[in-house]
């Protein structure tokens, strides 16, 4: 299974239907269906803060099931050892 590294502002606009990139976001995740998603613990703290208003924590809670499903989800968290192990998935 192919593993892509997925930054905030694609998941804030696959979810925000009023986010300018959403028809893009939309797209590019079914082009990208089967794949396992790598995030950081940065991005969940970003994701939970872009969505915490009443008015889109629905859809944060949405994110955050799909987050906890392991079989989707690598997690990497935010250490200096690790940031040299996210510099190597991206290059």
């Amino acid at each position: 299974m192919k593993s892509i590294f997925v930054d905030t502002s694609f998941i804030i606009a696959l979810y925000n239907k009023d986010d300018e990139f959403h028809r893009d976001a939309v797209a590019i995740i079914s082009k990208i269906k089967g794949c396992s998603f790598i995030l950081t613990q940065a991005i969940i703290l970003e994701i939970g803060n872009a969505f915490s208003s009443s008015k889109n924590k629905s859809a944060g809670v949405k994110i955050f099931d799909l987050i906890s499903q392991p079989s989707m989800i690598t997690l990497v968290t935010c250490e200096n050892q690790n940031a040299y192990h996210l510099y190597s998935l991206f290059n």
